[in-house]
């Protein structure tokens, strides 16, 4: 039996499987080993006996480095002693394996964080490290809820979404500071607030959005193209919901989107399989 896990900022989704054929699917909080301790809350989320797991596939954020990768080695073999076959691979090797396996393509992820690479089909030949919500994590739902804070009480929201943002939050700068800078996971708190985008008026959506996603474009897709014109494969909520303006910035740009796939699970049930 074979478990993949593929964990974001905010989600993980676990897959038990064999020959191919998903057995059971199972979500819980996203698992990151630098900038949260959940490594050490794992433990089997389903009825399947942890014993008949042998192996696994771990994608995730955080795992850069042999540190954290160790840890996340040694946390599942304890979970599943029996798994004599566990791999460690980060988030962005996931979505290249599930959008791109086979051809050479720019692959990047819009979520909660953000990330990006150049693969060329089989492995990423290329990649800017990933400095996380504090220095980096352009163009995510992270990127776009602070600005939509930054806008309302910098002034230059429009008057009709500064009202509708009244009425979802609170207009008090002590109270909001307080409830993010205390919060467990500031940079999920943040990116909650890009649901407001949700019920914005468009051109203000359009605004702030083509601002963010041309912003990623910039420090995210052109270091790393190396003159290449591979067409972008997306990951990621961001990418899924925003596609019509994603993909007008991107063209503004240059570049093509081949495909968006919001959660990469399906395709590396299925890449696993054959490989």
């Amino acid at each position: 039996m074979i478990l993949i896990i593929e964990s974001g900022a905010t989600k993980a989704d676990w897959s038990f499987s064999e020959n191919g054929k998903e057995l059971s699917r199972h979500a819980t909080t996203g698992i990151n080993p630098v900038s949260n301790a959940n490594t050490d809350k794992l433990e089997n989320p389903s009825e399947i006996d942890a014993n008949k797991v042998k192996a696994i596939h771990y994608y995730g954020a955080g795992v850069m480095g042999d540190k954290p990768k160790a840890m996340v080695k040694e946390t599942l073999q304890n979970i599943f002693p029996n798994a004599s076959n566990i791999q460690v691979g980060t988030d962005l090797l996931a979505s290249a394996r599930a959008t791109s396996a086979g051809d050479p393509s720019i692959v990047a992820i819009l979520g909660t964080g953000s990330n990006s690479c150049l693969f060329d089909g089989v492995q990423i030949t290329t990649q800017l490290p990933s400095l996380g919500y504090l220095l980096g994590d352009e163009g995510s739902g992270f990127h776009i809820g602070k600005e939509i804070i930054k806008s309302y009480f910098y002034g230059d929201m429009p008057e009709g979404d500064r009202k509708r943002f009244q009425e979802m939050y609170t207009s008090e700068l002590s109270a909001l500071l307080m409830e993010l800078y205390r919060a467990e996971k500031p940079n999920f708190e943040i990116a909650s607030y890009a649901k407001f985008l949700e019920s914005a008026e468009p051109a203000y959506q359009n605004y702030l959005l083509e601002r963010v996603f041309q912003i990623f474009i910039d420090t995210r897709i052109k270091p790393i193209q190396q003159g290449t014109n591979f067409p972008i494969n997306f990951t990621g909520s961001i990418s899924h919901y925003y596609k019509p303006i994603l993909s007008r910035i991107c063209e503004m740009n240059g570049y093509r989107i081949n495909q968006i796939v919001q959660k990469p699970m399906d395709k590396l049930i299925e890449y696993h399989a054959n490989h």
